[in-house]
């Protein structure tokens, strides 16, 4: 027989979960520590992102399409890390509510629009490697021009508003203070929270890493590939034949020294005297007729100019051996670079959402919420040093910006310089 719900059943009974199950109010101590955490994580975010936000304004330099995602996740991470002082003193004050409801779920939307801004901003920023190195130079200047970009980041920030707000004002869940975990959040005594959670959970969480880890395998894969290119392991008869066309053509330098006209600089100092048949001797050079086929010359190259000779085109002659192997070295150093950058990114994802991600699965109700929650806000403290630190001038503006060595900037933007030319005049007429 089918089992029938009645119109009074509740959410979690048609999923399979136990709602009724009374959610466990947070210790004291537990509320502290997720407090502290959150108040670094928006120390730390919005000094990094500001930073990343400073230096794109400070060197023309960085103000690059790519750069644009770098700079629209840094927005997005430096927003969230404003609001994150909200959820602390949500947690730690006492009252009901401890800040005023419309306050708490205003900067909890905030707070969640961002975040799935950052998200997918990650996997733009992961399509956008993808296509700089898989795609020719043309595909790329068209699809990341301007124009695109601005409507390309539109698009996220509309995807996040529609995942995260526009389900709101469609009756689905509930934002403001929640008692059952003393925070800022979906209220879990609303009838439709679950189904609001698991719009938020499949939004933010495998959409996003799906793209990502999609993305960088591809991009791998390509690298790979294209490694064993250049090794010669895709055309080895290619290699072969630049190697032997080389090869053929020292031999022929070689047994051409004696037609060879030595350099001035090769020609020692003290005179040489040389009695042969075949030798002619001229005031600024020295040239060598041919042997005949009857009358074989020995080779009387003097022997610091035949050594410097021979190890010169030996040292210009790779061996196929030789090839593959400084390019198997150049091949590994890159794929090194590159699995290290992936393990990063993936890592810093997964470790920052999918604590939430079981915690919902497994329907727990208890203080391990609160720090799951905790983890995926500290992401936008994490994005600047995963990402931007790791951009050679990115790091070299940020030593500049930090040390207040503003002369130091490359490229330094216009305001800059005008403000180097008016501290330059004030010591000028200082001096005098």
């Amino acid at each position: 027989m089918m089992e029938t719900f009645t119109p009074n059943a509740s959410v979690g009974e048609l999923f399979g979960r136990n709602d009724d199950v009374m959610a466990e109010l947070p210790d004291p101590i537990h509320r502290i520590i997720v407090a502290i955490i959150l108040f670094i994580a928006s120390i730390l975010g919005s000094v990094g992102n500001a930073l990343v936000v400073l230096s794109v304004i400070a060197s023309k330099k960085l103000r690059t399409a790519t750069n644009a995602f770098v700079v629209n996740l840094a927005v997005a991470d430096f927003l969230t890390s404003l609001m994150l002082p909200f959820l602390s003193l949500s947690l730690i004050l006492e009252g009901d509510p401890p800040i005023p409801h419309w306050l708490c779920g205003s900067s909890i939307a905030f707070v969640y629009s961002c975040l799935a801004c950052s998200l997918y901003t990650l996997a733009s920023i992961a399509i956008n490697r993808l296509f700089l190195i898989t795609k020719p130079t043309h595909v790329c200047k068209r699809l990341f021009q301007p124009k695109v970009l601005f409507i390309w980041i539109s698009c996220i920030w509309a995807i996040a508003l529609a995942i995260t707000v526009l389900p709101i004002p469609l009756g689905i869940g509930q934002l403001g203070y929640d008692k059952s975990y003393h925070i800022c959040g979906g209220v879990s005594s609303h009838n439709l929270t679950y189904i609001y959670e698991g719009i938020l959970v499949l939004g933010l969480y495998p959409v996003p890493l799906t793209v990502i880890i999609a993305s960088y395998v591809w991009l791998y894969v390509h690298i790979r590939l294209h490694g064993r290119r250049m090794m010669g392991r895709g055309d080895p008869n290619e290699m072969s034949s630049t190697a032997t066309t080389k090869s053929t053509k020292s031999e022929k330098n070689r047994n051409a020294v004696g037609n060879m006209t030595p350099l001035p600089s090769d020609v020692p100092t003290s005179p040489i005297t040389v009695t042969s048949p075949n030798l002619k001797q001229s005031p600024s050079t020295l040239s060598f007729d041919p042997p005949s086929s009857n009358n074989i010359t020995p080779d009387i190259t003097p022997r610091p100019i035949r050594r410097q000779l021979t190890t010169t085109c030996d040292a210009c002659t790779p061996t196929l051996g030789h090839l593959r192997k400084s390019a198997r070295k150049k091949i590994s150093k890159r794929h090194l670079q590159i699995t290290k950058n992936l393990f990063y990114i993936v890592c810093a994802f997964l470790l920052c959402l999918t604590p939430y991600f079981i915690v919902f699965l497994l329907n727990l109700k208890n203080a391990a919420v609160i720090y799951a929650a905790s983890a995926i806000f500290f992401n936008s403290c994490i994005n600047p040093f995963v990402y931007a630190t790791k951009h050679p001038h990115f790091k070299k503006v940020f030593k500049c910006i930090l040390l207040c060595q503003l002369k130091s900037v490359p490229e330094p933007a216009d305001f800059l310089k005008s403000i180097e030319s008016v501290v330059k005049g004030e010591k000028k007429s200082g001096s005098y």
